[in-house]
């Protein structure tokens, strides 16, 4: 649009010479003014219709262009924030993620395509009509050119501190869009514990960083315009100044001085919109930038150059003198452990004993420090992190919800399978009961983070979803700790019954759900303190197993 505006503007300063001229010349309007005149407004006309149509055209191609240019940004940032490690996002809101992802779109389409885009035809005009000023006097040209050259000087000098006020305004907002996103999203949460007066004290620094940033971003703004003001007022007065002179000297015509005179303005016009333009510009490229150096971070954990596509038909898991450090601080320390095909384990242990971390690096969410683990035989690291997961069954103690359907989110793992098999895995994950009370059944959409599901009902439909998926290796962190005891005996046996014949590696501190596992393994402080059967752990007087089934009854708590 900059471009569109001005360079339609830039043939009347050449045409008003060429008019004044003819004037000049006749004197008044006689027979011999008509065939000159007329060649001039058809020239006229023709060159600025031809000039609107091919400005047209190409705005036309930049309304095509800048929306799938900005979209294809945005897809690639959110592939490399989807393939990002999971220890990215522990230190990283994904709230300030979404929007320095908003940023860095946003900010390509105003810096190349509406700024950069109009930049060619704005040059080409200006120095089109500033070689003809020279041309017509070198000292007026001299005076225009000084007093664009300074503004140019000024936009540069202001560039470094102006931008450094514009990124801290871009950090600010991000962090604040952050936190406001992390209060939202727990909505529950603060509305059980009346944390609404609290969240909102705890985002007020936050607020009160983001309006410090923008006000010195907005006073460093001002300071484009004001010398800008100055400048422009002096120079056109020197520029008159000059025109006076050399027309009374003789060195140029009335005809010359208004064409001097309609130039300049014209390009006035092209600086000052360029000055205008600068701060938005620097604003969306900064912030940009900013966002830019944030989200990009090297990933950490990458396929290999020539990944191969896991296999799994027995799904025997080897881990090796495993070891694990996270944040300078040991969580396994020289771990083996070798897992039959369609064996069940157990883990057991206090919290921060590693369990959790053990079943992350089987998933590969994070590499070991140093050691192996296979899968039948196959190193994670040999293989593509998508086919290793596309094997695993993974039923987590938080289940996460999307905002969407129930159908979807049962389905989600297991694209392209019919209505008949995602009722069927609700109905063995005890959740097609309740879905059929539901107004839309399973379209009924769970709100956001499964907010209008309680505890339970998200534990089995995330059940539902391992059911479908159907994979040789199954895990299982705390499935069934959201469930009434009636529920869980239900569930209990169908997970019994989606285990057969599959690698099975449960984690639970209610020790009555692992009873029936083959193998029990007990960790203490990233290591394997004891393994064997339920009735074995139990014998051993004065094993941590002992101990902790001692102090539980059926899977609950005594009082002490």
């Amino acid at each position: 649009m900059l471009c569109n505006t001005i360079a339609f503007r830039s043939f009347p300063p050449i045409y008003t010479k060429w008019f004044i001229e003819i004037l000049e010349k006749y004197g008044a309007i006689t027979d011999s003014l008509w065939p000159e005149f007329t060649m001039f407004g058809v020239s006229v006309i023709l060159v600025l219709i031809t000039t609107q149509i091919t400005f047209t055209i190409a705005e036309r191609l930049r309304d095509n262009l800048v929306p799938v240019s900005t979209d294809l940004v945005s897809r690639d940032l959110y592939s490399y924030a989807y393939n990002q490690t999971v220890g990215f996002y522990s230190h990283t809101m994904p709230g300030k993620i979404a929007n320095q992802i908003t940023l860095i779109a946003g900010g390509f389409r105003s810096t190349f395509c509406d700024i950069f885009g109009g930049l060619l035809g704005l040059t080409i005009v200006f120095i089109l009509n500033m070689g003809l000023i020279f041309q017509i006097d070198c000292r007026v040209g001299a005076v225009l050119f000084s007093g664009i050259a300074l503004r140019v000087f000024w936009v540069v000098y202001r560039y470094k501190p102006y931008t450094k006020a514009i990124q801290r305004q871009s950090d600010c907002q991000s962090t604040l869009s952050g936190k406001l996103l992390d209060g939202l999203s727990n909505f529950v949460i603060v509305k059980l514990f009346a944390g609404a007066n609290k969240e909102e004290i705890s985002v007020d620094p936050a607020r009160k960083q983001y309006v410090d940033a923008t006000q010195k971003s907005r006073f460093q703004k001002r300071l484009f315009f004001i010398t800008s003001y100055f400048f422009d007022s002096v120079f056109v007065v020197g520029a008159m100044f000059f025109v006076a002179v050399a027309f009374s000297d003789g060195g140029i015509t009335i005809a010359d001085a208004a064409f001097i005179l309609a130039a300049y303005m014209m390009l006035n016009d092209i600086v000052w919109s360029l000055v205008y333009a600068m701060p938005d510009m620097l604003d969306s490229y900064n912030m940009a930038a900013e966002a830019y150096q944030t989200l990009i971070k090297p990933i950490e954990i990458k396929d290999a150059q020539n990944a191969k596509i896991m296999r799994v038909i027995g799904g025997a898991i080897e881990i090796k003198n495993l070891q694990f450090s996270y944040d300078k601080r040991n969580v396994l320390n020289n771990l083996s452990l070798a897992v039959r095909p369609g064996e069940k384990i157990g883990l057991v242990g206090l919290s921060g004993a590693g369990k959790t971390t053990l079943m992350n690096l089987l998933m590969r969410l994070y590499d070991p420090t140093a050691g192996v683990i296979l899968i039948d035989g196959q190193d994670l690291r040999d293989v593509t992190q998508e086919s290793l997961r596309e094997n695993i069954s993974f039923i987590p103690q938080d289940p996460t919800m999307f905002n969407r359907s129930l159908r979807d989110n049962i389905a989600y793992g297991a694209h392209n399978r019919s209505m008949d098999d995602i009722r069927g895995a609700a109905i063995r994950a005890s959740a097609d009961e309740f879905i059929n009370e539901t107004a839309d059944k399973y379209d009924t959409l769970v709100g956001d983070r499964g907010i209008k599901l309680s505890g339970g009902q998200k534990q089995r439909i995330a059940i539902a979803r391992a059911f479908l998926k159907n994979a040789p290796i199954l895990i299982l962190d705390e499935a069934t700790s959201a469930l009434d005891s009636e529920t869980e005996a239900a569930i209990q046996k169908s997970l019994s019954e989606l285990s057969i014949g599959r690698t099975t590696i449960a984690i639970a501190h209610r020790l009555s759900t692992l009873r029936q596992m083959d193998r029990l393994i007990v960790m203490d402080k990233g290591q394997i303190i004891e393994s064997g059967s339920h009735a074995e752990l139990v014998d051993r007087p004065g094993g941590i197993y002992a101990n902790l089934w001692a102090m539980q009854s059926g899977g609950f708590i005594k009082s002490v």
